[in-house]
């Protein structure tokens, strides 16, 4: 499963059109992507954080938002339970684009130095990646729900850019 990540990863850093509920996948990716390195850190001691450095261990997901944002999206509730560490990806990345929190985001606040959208995607692949080699079978049994939805993200993420550019690049 490792392999279709970094070509999905690939694949989405290929297409440059914008697209909000994209988007919204990202984020949820991003956000997937922050709970698995947070759990490394916590079954791995020796393992540093490298993902949203200015995030906390606990952080929601409103909290992670908040972060890698330029915008203050604190007066609005995103999802109906905030304290749901496991958000629904396809109901909340709909949400994202309905509050029009799918506009960009500062890249460099999720890999600290990355200031390019397309560079910190790409990194953020192998960053997940490595975080999944680095568990044995049993870390791994216990970061399953963090790494199904990372993986359900980004292949939903991947998926919508696909379409995006079918309708918008056009048989040329």
């Amino acid at each position: 499963m490792r392999i279709p990540i970094v070509f999905g990863v690939l694949f989405l850093t290929t297409l440059a059109s914008a697209d909000g509920l994209a988007n919204g996948f990202e984020r949820m990716w991003i956000y997937y992507a922050f709970l698995l390195d947070v759990k490394l850190a916590s079954v791995r001691p020796d393992a540093s954080r490298s993902i949203l450095l200015d995030c906390p261990s606990d952080a929601r997901f409103k909290d992670v938002m908040a972060a890698i944002d330029t915008t203050d999206f604190s007066h609005l509730d995103i999802l109906p339970d905030e304290e749901n560490r496991f958000p629904p990806i396809r109901e909340t990345a709909q949400r994202l684009l309905d509050i029009g929190m799918t506009d960009s985001f500062d890249s460099e606040q999720v890999i600290k130095g990355q200031g390019s959208f397309t560079r910190m995607i790409s990194d953020l692949g192998w960053m997940v990646n490595n975080i999944k080699t680095k568990l044995t079978k049993d870390e791994l049994k216990t970061v399953k729900d963090e790494s199904d939805r990372a993986d359900e993200a980004l292949m939903l993420a991947k998926s919508r850019r696909s379409s995006s550019c079918q309708i918008s690049c056009g048989d040329r």
